[in-house]
């Protein structure tokens, strides 16, 4: 085979490489357009389903997000609970009383605060601090020090009543992944774990400022201490 032979079938050869790769990248873009388009769909399909539940359907739906550990941002019951306003905030106060979650006690701050207040504390600490306990309210706890969520500005305005069931968690030395941007960046850092958020949050309830280690076993250290 002669030189331009030998070229003209390399050419042709990478050619058809070429494309055959671009038939299989539009190939795997139509899928993944597909997957988006029926992704949108079901969400929009579930809002609209989520829109024509009742009060009290709609607080049962929210207990069964809070025990999955949905957040505040990807829950549409928690949603629609809020835009709902003053219509839901009766039912939802009783169900609080009665059997709070995460998820319930944080629409309620925002809609009645004074029916919020009723809770009693002690009911507050102990649904927010099985929520951190859980690992599953991640994005509701925000970062420590200073970008708290609201679950976590919600258990550090309990006061002292959180400050022994937080001591439980001192030894908790579980991952917590956190979502997110610059969030999510900062806790990679410091390899945040559920002590961690525990101690911050006592270190908040107290009125502590520190510089917070991101070394673990310094933090450790600290922790030995408190």
């Amino acid at each position: 085979m002669n030189v331009r032979l030998l070229a003209l079938v390399t050419i042709v050869a990478s050619l058809v490489a070429c494309r055959a790769a671009h038939r299989v990248a539009a190939e795997a873009k139509a899928a993944r357009d597909e997957r988006a388009r029926s992704l949108i769909a079901q969400q929009d399909t579930f809002r609209l389903e989520v829109e024509q539940l009742s009060n009290a359907d709609l607080l049962q739906r929210l207990a069964e997000d809070s025990q999955r550990g949905a957040s505040t941002l990807d829950s549409p019951v928690f949603v629609e609970l809020k835009k709902r306003g003053s219509s839901a905030s009766p039912g939802l106060a009783d169900a609080m009383r009665t059997n709070a979650n995460a998820l319930g006690l944080v629409a309620l701050q925002a809609l009645d605060p004074v029916a919020y207040r009723s809770v009693p504390v002690d009911v507050r600490v102990r649904i927010f601090v099985a929520a951190l306990a859980s690992n599953r309210h991640t994005i509701d706890f925000g970062v420590p020090p200073n970008r708290w969520g609201p679950m976590a500005t919600a258990l550090v305005e309990t006061g002292e009543s959180a400050l022994a069931p937080l001591r439980d968690l001192l030894k908790d030395k579980r991952r917590v992944v956190v979502s997110g941007s610059e969030t999510a960046d900062e806790a990679l850092r410091f390899g945040y774990r559920v002590c961690d958020y525990a101690w911050t949050l006592r270190l908040a309830i107290r009125g502590l400022k520190m510089e917070i280690p991101v070394s673990s076993d310094e933090r450790d250290k600290l922790m030995a201490k408190d």
